[in-house]
Parts: C-alpha cells; structure tokens; sequence
C-alpha cells in the first residue's frame, strides 16, 4: 500500500510535458480483484488528475484504448500462466493452456466453469501468437476442439525447481521412518478424478484383510469442487486409519511420498 501511494503521488506530481503526467482522457486500467487498500491510492489518483478509472478490465464492457504507459519502445509481449482476461491487449500474446476437461468432460464440472471456458477458451486461443500446452494430450484436444494452426502450438510439461538442499530436506522429513506399505493418488480431488473409486476398493480390501496387513492410501492434493460426497466420506475417516488425507505438503514431500509409494494410482475418468 505504501508503494502504491508512492508510485500515484508521483503520477499526480508530474510536471507538464512528463510522459508520467495524467489528465482528462488518460485511463488507469486495475482489475477487480483489488484490495480496498490497493484501489483507493488509484481512486485518488482519478480525482486529483481528472483520469478515468477504468475498473472493470475483467468486464470486457467495451475496447481498451492502447496501454503507452506501459509499453516498452519494442514490441509488448503478454504472457498468460493461465486465462487471458481480454484478448488482444499486447503485440504478441502467449498463454497456457492445463486441459480442456470443462468442454471434453463437462459432467464433472461446474456450471459457472464450463459457462467461463465456452465465452473465453475459443477467442483466448484464436488472437494467440503462441499456445503453451502442459502435455501432448491437451496439444491434441486444442487442435482438435479449437482449431489454431499447429505451427502456434507447442507442449511445454510442467515443472518443479528443486531447492539445493532437497536431500537434507528429504531425510528431516522421512529420514529413518518404517516404510510402510502405501500406493498414492496426486491431485486435486474433484469428480473427474474418481476418488470415490479408490475409497470403494479399500472399503473392500478392509472386508479380506486383517488390520495389519492392510496397505495405505495416500491422497495427496486439496479439496476442489462438486464432490461433497467423496468429502463427507473423507471426513469420516478413522485417525490413524489405512486411508490418509495429506494436504499443503511441500514439494519435497509430495516427490519423497513418489519416491517410497508402492504404486501412483490415477483412476480419472478421463
């Protein structure tokens, strides 16, 4: 907040001719997801100088006029981890793209979700210079479902930069514990990823085998949506029982339960 202030005062202050200098036809562009703290400098700032606030660049109520503020003197590039709020706002534009489970699968989602990917997904990819896709399988659903041309295509899987002292954390963590017959499942726990498959086979496994040799089931992941009844079966869980709900592990403990599980079971639906 303090910087905030610091960085509006000094568009208030600039002196005539300065290209840092706001008046009437200037806009201040923010999203919607500002803290009261963080909009009211901006909101000042608006009335000092006379500029527009523009808050609803989430909105897309009408075209943006073009960002000099913050263009460098070469092209702009944007670059997108995930949604693209408003197409076309830079020069070049990349994003990434995770699945298209809302549209290929959209059983196990909801409503509002798919509603968001139909509006957005389609135009997102089309004004793209590049679309990043985290495996082969999501390339081949983009071309398939949305049909850009495959020379603005590209897999890039996702990855971890392990910390230099991964080992010493590695053993803190698990160093000398008895390792215990366990098999794992990764990931966020939503319909589409089956848990309640798994909770069915060791409900089984618990009618044929006796309490000691009963092999753990390790769900790594958070909580996702439109699965209260895997949830409540979740809850009701005996402590210290065969079937263990592990949340916020660190990625050191999530590839150190990889590396001594049994077995990765992944039973999704698609």
């Amino acid at each position: 907040t303090e910087a905030l202030n610091l960085a509006t005062y000094a568009f208030s202050n600039a002196e005539a001719g300065s290209p840092l200098r706001l008046g009437e036809g200037d806009e201040v562009l923010i999203t919607e997801a500002e803290h009261h703290a963080n909009l009211v400098p901006w909101q000042e700032l608006a009335r000092r100088t006379g500029a527009l606030l523009a808050p609803e660049i989430m909105g897309r109520t009408r075209p943006f006029a073009p960002l000099d503020l913050y263009r460098c003197s070469g092209p702009a590039l944007g670059f997108y981890p995930s949604v693209k709020p408003v197409p076309g706002m830079f020069d070049r534009e990349v994003s990434v793209v995770h699945d298209l489970s809302t549209l290929v699968t959209p059983e196990f989602h909801a409503a509002r979700n798919i509603r968001f990917h139909l509006e957005t997904l389609h135009a997102e990819v089309a004004s793209n210079d590049l679309t990043l896709c985290v495996s082969d399988a999501t390339l081949e659903d983009v071309a398939h479902y949305l049909g850009p041309p495959r020379s603005r295509l590209a897999a890039m899987p996702n990855a971890v930069e392990w910390s230099p002292d991964l080992a010493l954390r590695f053993e803190a963590e698990f160093g000398g514990k008895p390792a215990e017959p366990f098999v794992l499942v990764l990931g966020t726990r939503e319909p589409r990823k089956n848990h309640a498959l798994l909770l069915d086979a060791w409900d089984l496994l618990a009618q044929r085998l006796t309490p000691g040799t009963m092999p753990g089931l390790f769900i790594v992941g958070r909580r996702g949506w439109e699965n209260a009844a895997t949830f409540a079966r979740l809850d009701a869980l005996p402590p210290g029982g065969p079937v263990r709900e592990l949340n916020d592990l660190s990625d050191e403990a999530v590839a150190a339960l990889i590396t001594r599980a049994h077995a990765l079971l992944m039973p999704s639906h698609s």
